[in-house]
């Protein structure tokens, strides 16, 4: 039924075109694309979503790094692929291709392939061994590696899965997130040479407004400079909960105004149909003629940087048990109080410190549990000043993680190890970093 889906979409859907490359790409045809690129070798980066907002500086490094290669990206969904697209980081972007031996093969000769990369997991062991074998350097950055990762997938074979943890011996390279996933790690792989350089997803550069891009968001959202905006990302059905949340802070503040940001924008049509029984005035951003006090954002829109004209950001995605892996430092980056609920997932370094000193900051699902931390922040202006600060401090580090685990990936393409002359010491290399402009 799925491979029925995608070829319609490529013969008859709005964006077959688009389709169509998805198609030919995943099946290893890259007629094409080769014209598109300098004739040099190349650097690929295997990437899952949401680590493409992450890449901004690591790919700045590995450029500065490796001045003679092109860079490409494998990007497993259409989603990331057209927010990379909008980026224009990668000299070249292509559709990762189906985890077939010949696939790998086909891809290191066609683009010249020197470097591979996997961000975060690896989702093609077969193309990693395949490439690897024919002399690639390969590794991973920023690797997540939790107790999830060994538990049996309901669509995945046994072999399959102990077949994707003998991946991780064979690399030439890994650098994983954070001690204790290191140590989940090594409970199951004999791999004494991991080391730890932090999630790329901390850099959140990409969330950076201009005064021209935040004035016209606010002419977008006819809200005037200094009108209270609540901007509330959701997904999985929260929106209900935030609107009626929100209904509760109008009956004490009825000048606020919410920016509902959705997940998936198809789910638009429905979403304001579930909302038009509450006693507020809801509108699609698309049809929005006159200021109302609850928006939906219906149209395609960067909302890391839309953060920056809100008042208080309300970030729903953690408020439901099987969301919370949405990265809470792009709202952080913009200095303004963040409302987060118990389910989420990525905790940044320093966020269990910030919340205990300031446990408005996470509340649970309940309506006037939100409202009440609503109505705490936007009548506290110093205090919600105080509370943006520490929030944007989360994100300092950001750079500099995305940095070290470029500079890492420099130095074991070279064969360098820690200590050696020439190798960057991967212990201070963080702490240099962070003393950059990147």
């Amino acid at each position: 039924m799925a491979a029925g889906i995608f070829v319609r979409k490529a013969i008859t859907g709005s964006d077959r075109r688009l389709w169509r490359r998805y198609l030919l790409d995943r099946v290893g045809i890259f007629t094409g694309r080769r014209v598109e690129l300098p004739k040099k070798p190349s650097i690929i980066l295997f990437i899952n979503a949401g680590e493409i907002l992450g890449l901004t500086v690591f790919c700045a490094t590995l450029r500065r790094l490796h001045p003679g290669h092109n860079l490409i990206f494998a990007i497993d969904n259409m989603e990331s692929y057209v927010i990379g697209t909008e980026l224009e980081i990668a000299d070249l972007q292509i559709f990762a291709p189906w985890d077939f031996p010949w696939i790998g093969s086909w891809l290191r000769r066609w683009f010249r392939i020197e470097i591979a990369v996997f961000v975060t997991k690896i989702f093609h062991p077969v193309i990693a061994k395949t490439l690897r074998t024919s002399g690639v350097s390969v590794g991973l950055v920023s690797g997540h590696f939790g107790p999830d990762t060994v538990a049996q997938p309901a669509n995945a074979s046994y072999w399959r899965r102990m077949f994707t943890l003998r991946a991780y011996e064979n690399l030439d390279y890994v650098a994983i997130q954070n001690e204790p996933q290191k140590r989940e790690l090594l409970r199951h792989v004999q791999r004494p040479d991991v080391v730890v350089l932090g999630n790329i997803r901390a850099d959140v550069s990409h969330a950076a407004a201009t005064a021209e891009e935040q004035a016209a968001f606010r002419r977008t959202f006819s809200a005037p400079p200094g009108s209270p905006i609540v901007i509330a990302a959701a997904t999985r059905g929260d929106e209900e909960l935030i609107v009626e949340a929100f209904r509760v802070a109008r009956e004490y503040r009825n000048d606020i105004r919410l920016v509902l940001l959705l997940r998936h924008l198809e789910t638009a049509p429905h979403v304001l149909q579930r909302l038009s029984v509450k006693e507020l005035e809801v509108t699609a951003l698309s049809r929005m003629v006159r200021p109302v006090p609850v928006v939906v954002v219906d149209v395609p829109m960067a909302p890391a940087k839309l953060y920056s004209i809100a008042s208080v950001i309300v970030f729903a995605r953690t408020f439901h048990p099987m969301g919370g892996w949405a990265n809470i430092l792009e709202p952080a980056y913009h200095a303004k109080p963040v409302i987060f609920g118990t389910e989420l997932k990525l905790w940044p370094d320093g966020l269990a410190e910030l919340r205990q000193q300031y446990p408005q900051v996470c509340v649970t699902p309940a309506p006037r549990d939100l409202a009440q931390s609503l109505l705490y922040f936007l009548s506290e202006a110093s205090v919600s000043a105080e509370v943006g600060q520490a929030f944007k401090r989360l994100t300092s580090i950001g750079a500099s993680i995305a940095a070290a685990n470029a500079r890492f990936v420099f130095d074991r393409a070279r064969g360098l190890r820690p200590g050696q002359p020439g190798a960057s010491s991967v212990d201070v290399i963080v702490e240099r970093e962070s003393q950059s402009n990147l």
